[in-house]
């Protein structure tokens, strides 16, 4: 498992939230965003103590949008699962700790690229989302 702390700059371009309840039956709620190279990450909207994790606080006061160059920390762990055909599929976890503004660009490794966007899938843009509707 990687614990390392990686940063970097993406663009938004797929943005949804997801919703649930624990195996302790505990309520869930969790923002994913997708960038520009397809790459998903995700965060929790709340700690277990019901205040609002870090990440989520950013999110919410930076406008954050699709669109939206933004500076991102996050862990990237390896995962796994089995998929409809009984094969296990392998996939990487990046679970995003916070939010910077890219005019902070020193303190991120950041290499920019003029490549067309690869990556073509149908979000919702964040002004569609309703957040206390969501169970």
């Amino acid at each position: 498992m990687n614990d390392d702390i990686q940063k970097k700059i993406i663009e938004i371009c797929g943005l949804d939230m997801k919703s649930g309840i624990s195996k302790t039956n505990k309520a869930w709620k969790m923002v994913k965003i997708v960038d520009e190279h397809g790459n998903k990450y995700s965060f929790f909207t709340t700690k277990q103590d019901g205040t609002d994790c870090k990440a989520y606080a950013q999110f919410k006061n930076q406008g954050v949008n699709l669109g939206k160059k933004i500076g991102i920390a996050y862990k990237e762990t390896p995962g796994s699962f089995i998929g409809k055909e009984g094969k296990a599929i392998a996939y990487k976890q990046r679970n995003i700790i916070f939010f910077s503004e890219p005019n902070n660009i020193e303190e991120f490794n950041y290499v920019s690229s003029n490549q067309s966007l690869p990556f073509k899938e149908e979000y919702k843009d964040i002004n569609e989302i309703n957040f206390n509707e969501i169970n």
